[in-house]
């Protein structure tokens, strides 16, 4: 790299700058310092050619870089050491323009003037994010393809088996010569219209080129986290109108009476439980929001005057160190925070979701175009994707007895 004296000048408004800076809010300071030294390096590239050690042990050797081809034709691995060189660079003078050691350990965190954290070392090509919680009902369904926008699908109407089943089917006892049992199965239509799911962004062309993160790359898996996240909702609370249909908006919910206001008892759970078709209760799966957690490690079973945990403590010799099970009553719990909050209807759902249907016409389509916003050096973002859902029931069965009520989507009322 070029001896310091050859770059202080274009060094020096980078570094007055920084002063500037360090009278700022420091979450600020600190982004904006990051976004000084790439400002300086690309301005350095512009201006000169940069010449790099050869010298491996060199804090300013950068193996591999091409002085022939600008910065974003190089490697990634070679920009991001680019950017780690440029900061050790800048670093340096601005501790020799302010008479601050190099080698101090104090420049600090907690004082501004002292410029030791305005200046990154080391620029991370990472972006930091949360971490998107898992599809709840997508894993689960059954998920068909659409071949045009509209799906019918046959079904039964099966909504008591008192005295039939399948909507009127029934077999009779018949004496010999007697008249033959008669029963016809109900049946009905399901219908599938595809939905459309939409965003777009736009993208200056210079961060595509320069940036550290594959910018592109990452669009993709934000909008396809978005997408999954958007439609994940929509099928536990969708109205069913331009979005999927949510089961907790169906006839099919069956909400049991909560026994305590606001919170959850040992006796809703086991109410919810019996309430589940008995063919599902090998595939169903709990999930409830956050808030819900609190009321489950805390539930017991009353005995007498006392009683004992059924969550925490459910497995022979696990204790509150331990990792609680996340299970209840041998199916899994998934906790989303797409449910509703504690005290109210879906808080916690016991659900068969073999019988939520998502009809796909469209996989999720990630398009880019550079002429929309050509006059402005733009690149254009687009995100579709068209799909359809609901569950195929559409109210709760009476049980043979007559009395029970039983479905494939359990919750608990308000």
């Amino acid at each position: 790299m070029p001896e310091a004296t050859e770059l202080e000048k274009l060094t020096k408004t980078f570094t007055d700058k920084l002063d500037q800076l360090s009278q700022d809010v420091e979450a600020k300071v600190i982004t904006k310092a990051k976004e000084s030294v790439k400002e300086w390096a690309n301005e350095a590239l512009k201006t000169r050619k940069m010449e790099f050690s050869q010298d491996e042990d060199s804090p300013y050797h950068v193996k591999g870089y091409d002085n022939t081809k600008p910065l974003a034709q190089q490697a990634m691995p070679i920009r991001e050491e680019f950017y780690k060189v440029a900061g050790n660079f800048i670093k340096e003078i601005y501790c020799r323009q302010h008479n601050i050691p190099t080698t101090t350990k104090t420049m600090g965190e907690t004082t501004g003037s002292a410029g030791g954290f305005l200046i990154p070392v080391e620029f991370r090509p990472e972006l930091l994010k949360l971490i998107i919680e898992d599809q709840l009902v997508r894993p689960n369904a059954r998920v068909v393809p659409m071949a045009t926008d509209t799906l019918w699908w046959p079904k039964i109407v099966d909504t008591t088996h008192a005295s039939t089943i399948h909507g009127g089917m029934k077999a009779t006892a018949t004496a010999e010569a007697g008249s033959l049992g008669t029963g016809d199965p109900a049946l009905g239509q399901m219908r599938l219209v595809a939905k459309k799911y939409t965003s777009s962004w736009r993208v200056s062309n210079e961060l595509i080129l320069d940036s550290p993160i594959s910018v592109m790359p990452l669009l993709s898996e934000l909008g396809r986290e978005a997408v999954g996240f958007d439609e994940d909702y929509d099928a536990i609370q969708g109205n069913g109108s331009e979005r999927l249909f949510g089961f907790l908006n169906s006839g099919a919910l069956l909400s049991t009476t909560r026994n305590v206001t606001g919170d959850l008892v040992w006796k809703d759970i086991t109410n919810m439980y019996g309430k589940m078709f008995p063919s599902s209760l090998k595939r169903a799966v709990w999930a409830c929001s956050p808030g819900v957690l609190t009321s489950l490690f805390n539930m017991a079973v009353p005995v007498g005057v006392g009683g004992s945990a059924v969550f925490i403590s459910n497995v022979a010799g696990q204790t509150a160190a331990d990792a609680p099970p996340m299970r209840i009553l041998g199916r899994p719990l998934i906790v989303s925070e797409k449910l509703p909050a504690l005290g109210t209807v879906g808080d916690i759902v016991f659900c068969d979701f073999g019988y939520y249907i998502i009809g796909d016409r469209m996989d999720l389509r990630i398009d880019a175009s550079e002429h929309v916003y050509f006059a402005t050096d733009q690149t254009a973002l687009r995100m579709i994707e068209r799909l359809d859902g609901q569950p195929w029931i559409d109210s709760t069965l009476t049980a043979r007895n007559g009395t029970d009520t039983m479905s494939a989507f359990i919750a608990v009322g308000t």
